[in-house]
């Protein structure tokens, strides 16, 4: 029997429901697991017992991290204390906001990746394999290899309409899914994408500036770079313009120059990109946290600076 030992983090009032997903993940695939468990609230909780309605035998210690406001970075050192003293195979994260901005903090620190939408855990050798749904629950994708601890997010256990599972080769061999729905064509990205030196990011800001869309492309043409983008960019608004989304994805890029353009610069983000080199960061708000980040800022209309570089870059070719 293959055990796991894993520690929960969520926030006080969601700990049962999310003890009960843990058990669904795990056990259904006939994993046995203990977990220990470690909740914060935004209040003192005042109870004198927690009601789980959860095996109490695969329950190890429940710790309740009192806090007077939310602190993300607090509750971080105190998770990675925890995480240094014992050995565990799964640091899970219940999916509500404030949990999955204290696991980008950690995975940032035990330079790991973040597998967020998981459903499933399995065992390989002394790895794991980890199951993730993708694409609004209309599939499964299987994630081999995941060395520990691994960091997850979970997500709501239930069918899916199909399950394609993908090895180490990612030969993913399937046609149609339960509800008819048929795959014409699918590509395989990893974990941890492959970029050239320079990688142009496309953010919110660039999806709301009509002009900047067609400005990327070109300046991307004439630097012969990659472009990413973030998640509100893509799932908001729909850019597809680009090679894939950095970020709670879980994608690292590591290119010489990054040049962010209208991205915030949220944790989960800049976690993906801590690898570059040199981060050039283009916005018309002063206050975004890239702007703090960054090693070149500048702050100006994003068409008016994408226009002045390509004039730039075409002049120089021409002299």
């Amino acid at each position: 029997m293959f055990t796991v030992k894993a520690l929960l983090v969520s926030k006080l009032r969601y700990l049962s429901g999310s003890l009960i997903d843990l058990s669904n993940v795990l056990g259904r695939h006939g994993i046995d697991y203990r977990v220990d468990a470690l909740a914060f609230s935004r209040r003192p909780y005042q109870g004198s017992s927690l009601d789980l309605p959860i095996d109490p035998s695969k329950v190890g210690t429940i710790d309740v991290l009192f806090s007077d406001g939310y602190c993300p970075l607090t509750i971080s050192k105190h998770l990675m204390n925890l995480v240094a003293s014992k050995g565990y195979d799964l640091i899970v994260f219940s999916r509500d906001r404030e949990c999955r901005v204290i696991a980008s903090f950690i995975a940032q620190e035990l330079g790991k990746d973040l597998i967020i939408n998981v459903v499933g855990v399995k065992k390989a050798d002394n790895k794991l394999i980890i199951e993730r749904s993708g694409f609004f629950g209309n599939f499964n994708l299987v994630i081999d290899g995941v060395e520990k601890p691994a960091l997850i997010v979970l997500e709501s256990t239930g069918s899916t309409a199909l399950k394609v599972l993908g090895k180490k080769s990612f030969n993913l061999k399937y046609v149609k899914c339960s509800d008819g729905i048929e795959i014409l064509g699918y590509r395989s990205i990893p974990i941890r994408g492959s970029v050239g030196d320079v990688v142009i990011g496309v953010g919110r800001g660039v999806c709301l500036d009509p002009k900047a869309g067609s400005l990327i492309k070109e300046l991307a043409k004439e630097l012969n770079a990659t472009v990413v983008c973030s998640r509100p960019a893509y799932i908001e608004y729909g850019f597809k313009e680009c090679s894939f989304w950095v970020g709670l994805s879980g994608m690292k890029i590591s290119p010489k120059i990054y040049v962010a353009i209208g991205i915030s610069g949220q944790v989960q983000h800049m976690v993906g990109v801590q690898g570059s080199k040199v981060v050039v960061a283009v916005n018309k708000d002063p206050e975004a946290p890239i702007c703090r980040l960054a090693d070149y800022v500048f702050i100006t209309d994003l068409t008016m600076f994408l226009s002045e570089v390509l004039k730039k870059l075409k002049g120089s070719k021409l002299s």
